[in-house]
């Protein structure tokens, strides 16, 4: 991200569909991931857990987060100046049809998923009918409690209205930061250096998998798979222990057999056929 920017004047194309698939993502309304945003925030501040009105709140802030992320993203490669190094800015051309056709599919299977999934306090309000339909509250009906249940109307559309606030929020921070006051970023990132190193490095979490996971599973693949099963297993044992044994045997008795002498060849023959005779008539 850090040498890209300015690209939507040269890819205008995935430009649009790369927006259409971020603000589905974000979850703007009437797009694919809109009702879940709203629905999950508000089936868990109208179930009966403890501290629902906290997970609410950090259903919201989740929303939010990842509107700032997914709007930060687009903003950095589209948007804003280039930092793109010229001789390879002169060289960006649009993305084939190939490329395009795919993409244009996804987003507008993306842009109108919500239609399958239409909760019902909407098709009330709508003329719908969700209840002959194959969307994913019906689906799900049979193991979930359906928040049309335990939640009037007025109060799932508030909810959900409160997502979609909480969209917009995140949309409108990172578009302020990264496009309005540009200079504001580097300011935040000196004020909180500790979160800083925290977020580039990911939490550490990359370091913890690479000790805990990556580095035992490579040494077991390097150290018992290849080098104990393959290695000696396999290709000393079986392919080259065969081989050994093919060549051991052809040296020691077989070659005896293949002396190259006409005659030895003829008693060999008559002596096979009367064995076979004498099996024969015993």
């Amino acid at each position: 991200l850090s040498r890209m920017g300015d690209l939507g004047r040269r890819r205008v194309s995935t430009c649009w569909s790369f927006g259409v698939g971020a603000a589905v993502l974000a979850g703007i309304p009437l797009g694919s991931l809109f009702f879940s945003r709203g629905s999950i925030p508000a089936a868990s501040y109208g179930s009966d857990l403890p501290g629902h009105s906290w997970l609410y709140g950090i259903g919201l802030f989740v929303t939010a987060l990842v509107s700032f992320a997914v709007c930060r993203l687009y903003l950095l490669i589209f948007s804003g100046s280039s930092r793109v190094p010229g001789a390879i800015r002169e060289r960006i051309r649009e993305s084939p049809g190939v490329m395009l056709v795919p993409l244009f599919t996804l987003a507008a299977f993306a842009a109108l998923g919500a239609l399958f999934g239409v909760p019902q306090f909407f098709a009330d309000i709508l003329p719908m009918d969700v209840q002959s339909s194959h969307s994913l509250e019906n689906l799900l009906a049979v193991t979930m409690p359906s928040i049309h249940e335990t939640l009037s109307d007025s109060a799932q559309l508030w909810l959900i209205l409160l997502a979609t606030l909480a969209t917009a929020a995140g949309f409108g921070v990172a578009y302020g930061v990264f496009i309005a006051k540009p200079a504001l970023a580097p300011r935040i990132e000196e004020s909180i250096p500790t979160l800083r190193v925290m977020l580039q490095e990911r939490f550490y979490l990359d370091r913890v998998e690479e000790t805990l996971v990556t580095r035992p599973v490579l040494w077991f693949v390097d150290r018992v798979l290849f080098r104990g099963v393959e290695r000696y297993l396999v290709d000393r044992l079986l392919v080259e222990g065969a081989a050994r044994t093919l060549r051991a045997s052809a040296q020691s008795g077989l070659r005896y057999l293949q002396s190259g002498l006409a005659h030895s060849y003829v008693f060999f023959m008559i002596a096979g056929t009367a064995a076979v005779l004498g099996y024969l008539f015993r």
